[in-house]
């Protein structure tokens, strides 16, 4: 596999729509069904992303904005890969 097409295949993985028959519910939270790993917590790379930037831009510093950009893109894809459009 070339790495234009690992990048397209993460892509496509990212903004696939999560099917709810998947998922299941324990006490200590969801955990997939179908037998593959999930790839990437992303709420959770937002919710720290979202910490940082609030806090680099609270200091004034431009790098808080590049964050929050980054940051405003994976929610995008979270609401396309759980098809919250």
């Amino acid at each position: 596999m070339t790495g234009s097409s690992r990048v397209a295949s993460l892509i496509a993985t990212l903004v696939a729509p999560v099917r709810l028959t998947t998922i299941a519910m324990t006490r200590s939270g969801a955990y997939n069904v179908g037998g593959r790993e999930e790839m990437l917590k992303l709420d959770y790379v937002s919710c720290i992303l979202t910490i940082i930037s609030t806090v680099l831009i609270g200091k004034k510093l431009w790098h808080g904005w590049v964050i929050a950009g980054a940051n405003s893109i994976i929610i995008c894809l979270i609401g396309m890969r759980t098809a919250q459009f």
